[in-house]
């Protein structure tokens, strides 16, 4: 009775509910291994699946060579080996999946979904020590625990931001800093990003003025 227990959840996998919804501009090097970063052709649609070492890639682009007058695609389909400064194996190892939606050749939109702001918080660390550069362009919580309307969310448009103010308020919500009672302070925040006081306050006043932080205290009051 244990062993067949034992088999009947290793077959259902580990399970966890995801809450954090996050679009990240990823930029890579140029001398980056990812074939992302080659692409000259613009890109329609991408599909990947990261392996242990292995990265598979499908590219539907345009095609470029078609002199015809309608808007032909060819779709290459790209293996690579995942290298030490990949950010694919990040995601992974956060305990979410990665999906890349779009390239210009050297910045990546990869999306996923994430259980909390700890893991959040993680994840950009992570991926700032990999690559050049990591910025939010959206975050969003997802609310499942409403059966009523399962697909409620609150969502914060950074798009607009400036890349400091982007940072800033990314690190405020993920620290926890806008919950009731707040969990870290403005010193204890301006800290971790090593800045003064008045600098991160200045750049959270300035992301306040174009996004509803109010949203993130409101859901977190009716969880």
């Amino acid at each position: 009775m244990a062993n067949d227990v034992a088999g009947a959840t290793r077959a259902q996998g580990d399970r966890s509910t995801q809450r954090l919804f996050v679009e990240l501009d990823v930029e890579l090097a140029d001398t980056h291994p990812c074939p992302l970063c080659r692409f000259e052709e613009s890109i329609v649609d991408i599909r990947h699946q990261v392996g242990q070492k292995r990265c598979h890639l499908d590219a539907k682009m345009t095609d470029s060579y078609c002199s015809c007058p309608h808007e032909c695609t060819t779709v290459e389909h790209i293996e690579t080996q995942i290298e030490p400064d990949c950010a694919c194996p990040v995601f992974v190892k956060y305990g979410c999946v990665p999906q890349v939606t779009e390239s210009d050749g050297s910045t990546v939109l990869m999306k996923t979904y994430l259980t909390d702001r700890e893991r959040l918080s993680g994840l950009i660390a992570d991926l700032r020590a990999a690559v050049e550069s990591v910025s939010v362009r959206r975050l969003k919580r997802v609310d499942t625990q409403d059966e009523r309307d399962r697909q409620k969310f609150v969502t914060l448009d950074l798009y607009e931001l400036t890349q400091k103010q982007r940072q800033a308020i990314t690190a405020a919500v993920a620290a926890g800093y806008y919950e009731t009672p707040r969990e870290v302070s403005l010193g204890e925040l301006a800290d971790r990003l090593d800045i003064s006081k008045s600098a991160l306050s200045q750049r959270l006043k300035a992301a306040e003025s174009k996004l509803v932080t109010g949203a993130f205290s409101r859901a977190s009051a009716t969880r």
